[in-house]
């Protein structure tokens, strides 16, 4: 009490929350989780000021199922400051989960919901064609595999339907898939129906997929059209230079026939700038040169490249026709350019890698490329690339770093200087982390080196494993100078993509974060080798035929086999090709159409993730590219829940602190 002269005087107060000692309770997790694997939960207890973790605290986790306690786990908060339980999910359905801790004479829970679903599976329907003509018959396959593992779906229920071209549905047939996971059926189109897109559909246990097929009259061509450039692609104004080879399907060359060749460019429009026309030879080769335009419009779905339609006719002796499209490159530049940051923006404080690809404009890599890289600051660095045309850039931005453009300048072989600059975000909040591992392309069985770089170094990481969405791991590491590592040995519950977020918490309470995504891939894949009794048949032999499946070690083994016979001809038609097992049902949603946060390297993502080069150099520069392509994709998944009790521990201490 302070004397003013008053006679009530002035009376100075300062709230007992600065001395009894204030707290913050934390709770993270998934919000989602599949039925049979354990779902993870951390709760951090902090000082809410300082943002410093709080040790020695006692917290609960409760779990509720329809209002019920079903599990309740107990722990005190270590020296890192926080407690992580596992959770059981043996049944679907909809949990409460609740977190607690007791202290300062309050009570604080913080509550959530986790909603278990099914594992489900992966359904992937196939027919014998993509094409068929009314009477023909169409062969269904479908199999199903379990998610997590991909064991055979047996004994379950399926529904095949096809609808017409016109919606109606024409044929719906049950059955029971098999020990495999396979279940077939098959249906006669009629001679008169509706013609056009028809869908056919499989319902195996609920889970549903569906294709298209088309059903129209069509004859058979009678030989097939090659079409060969001289080069890969071209720039305007080349001369192109090419030949169109033509054969029937039982072998001997198309000779004399006529051939017209349109050349046309592709942008709002098609416009016919050039067309050629001749006579194929007796080896049923005609060659050909076409001046290419001096100017073309880029596509962006191209990477700013051009088109150009090569559209060759050939019409054989009998006037048999056959017409085939050929999409030719054109390119303004000679090459594709692609940089990424190894957490897919710029990290202050922590040494980046950036992986610089240089490729032509079709992929092919770019070796011995001298490139000159200016970095944000005035620094500048020059790189030559491998002969995979990579060339790794290795930089230490300085704290407050907040530009994050990076131009590179180039030269492609026998083209002009190219100079391309590329803009990334800048990590946020005043303390910084890196996520790294030692690939990023792994089988199960393997283990998995994790190494994360933090700017505090002495400060906390807390780390998040995430697993198709669903956090199946947290800990909790201290650095020690900036540096924090452990291992994770690989089983099969996490096959497919995994993310592994590490975050630090800044002096002002901001949550930084980083992560890395790598790719476990399914062992115990198969090959399958087909030999044939004769080289050559004629029409209405019997051929045999041999089929031998051997195992990843290279031995034999059971399995179940689906072939297939159809008229090479058929594919003259409608492009179409095979489906490769081990893409599809290991491959999740997100990756079956990659959509980039920024420009990655050139390439297929399919063919990178599950190809398996012999040549350990070969190797090595896949794990780049597939690093590069999955830091391209940006975050991912990130942990679904996080809630802080701060605002209700401060009404809960004004009503007991009231009475003082």
């Amino acid at each position: 009490r302070i004397t003013d002269g008053a006679s009530g005087g002035l009376r100075v107060t300062r709230s007992l929350l600065y001395v009894v000692e204030a707290y913050e309770l934390v709770l993270e997790g998934p919000s989602t989780a599949v039925r049979g694997k354990a779902a993870t939960f951390r709760v951090r207890t902090l000082d809410p000021i300082s943002k410093k973790v709080l040790s020695g605290y006692p917290v609960k986790l409760r779990v509720e199922k329809d209002g019920a306690p079903t599990v309740s786990l107990e722990a005190t908060t270590g020296a890192t400051g926080d407690a992580v339980f596992p959770v059981a999910t043996p049944e679907e359905g909809s949990l409460g989960v609740i977190a607690g801790t007791a202290a300062q004479g309050m009570n604080t829970e913080l509550a959530t919901s986790l909603q278990v679903e099914a594992p489900g599976a992966r359904v992937m329907l196939t027919t014998d064609k993509p094409i068929y003509q009314p009477g023909q018959l169409i062969h269904l396959r479908a199999l199903a595999l379990n998610r997590g593992g991909n064991t055979p779906l047996g004994a379950t229920p399926v529904t095949f339907e096809i609808e017409d071209g016109k919606g109606n549905k024409i044929f719906k047939k049950t059955g029971t898939t098999d020990g495999y996971g396979i279940a077939s059926t098959q249906f006669r189109l009629g001679s008169v129906l509706n013609l056009g897109v028809f869908k056919v559909r499989v319902d195996v246990g609920g889970q549903l997929s569906e294709k298209t097929v088309t059903v129209s009259h069509y004859a058979l061509p009678k030989f097939k059209i090659g079409v060969q450039t001289s080069k890969a692609w071209y720039r305007a104004g080349d001369e192109l230079l090419g030949t169109i080879d033509a054969d029937y399907f039982f072998g001997k060359p198309v000779s004399g026939g006529d051939v017209t060749i349109e050349a046309a460019t592709l942008d709002v429009g098609e416009t016919v700038f050039a067309k050629i026309v001749g006579k194929t030879n007796a080896d049923g080769v005609f060659p050909f040169s076409i001046q290419l335009p001096s100017t073309l419009v880029g596509l962006p779905l191209e990477r700013g490249n051009a088109l150009v339609v090569l559209r060759s006719t050939v019409l054989d002796t009998a006037q048999q026709e056959v017409i085939k499209e050929t999409l030719v490159t054109v390119s303004d530049r000679g090459l594709d350019m692609a940089l990424v940051p190894e957490a897919t923006q710029i990290v202050p404080g922590v040494e980046n890698r950036l992986d610089l690809f240089l490729s032509d404009p079709l992929g092919a890599p770019l070796a011995g490329s001298a490139a000159s890289v200016s970095l944000p600051g005035g620094a500048s660095v020059d790189v030559t690339t491998d002969e995979w045309g990579h060339a790794p850039i290795f930089w230490l931005p300085p704290s407050g770093t907040t530009a994050g453009s990076v131009t590179v300048t180039t030269t492609p072989p026998g083209g002009s200087q190219v100079t391309e600059t590329f803009a990334f975000d800048i990590q946020a909040g005043a303390e910084h982390v890196v996520v790294r591992t030692d690939k990023a392309l792994y089988e199960t069985g393997e283990t998995v080196t994790v190494d994360i770089r933090a700017s505090d170094q002495g400060g906390y990481v807390y780390v998040d494993w995430i697993n198709g969405g669903q956090t199946v791991d947290m800990r909790t590491l201290q650095a020690q100078d900036g540096v924090v590592s452990f291992t994770m040995t690989l089983d099969t519950s996490m096959m497919g993509s995994n993310r592994i977020e590490g975050y630090v918490v800044d002096a002002d309470g901001n949550v930084i974060r980083s992560g890395r995504t790598i790719f476990v891939r399914g062992g115990g894949s198969l090959s399958v080798d087909l030999s044939t009794d004769k080289p050559q048949y004629e029409p209405g032999d019997k051929a045999e035929l041999t089929l031998s499946v051997k195992d990843e070690k290279g031995e034999p083994t059971v399995a179940a086999l689906g072939v297939q016979v159809v008229d090479e001809a058929v594919f003259a038609l409608v492009e179409a090709k095979p489906g490769l097992l081990r893409t599809y049902f290991e491959l999740e949603d997100m990756y079956s159409e990659p959509h980039y946060e920024i420009h990655g390297p050139r390439g297929d993502l399919n063919e990178v993730l599950f190809s398996d080069p012999e040549d350990p150099a070969e190797e090595a520069a896949n794990q780049t590219k597939a690093q590069a392509a999955l830091a391209a994709l940006g975050r991912g998944s990130i942990t679904g829940v996080s809630l802080g009790s701060w605002a209700s521990v401060q009404q809960q201490a004004g009503v007991v602190l009231a009475p003082y």
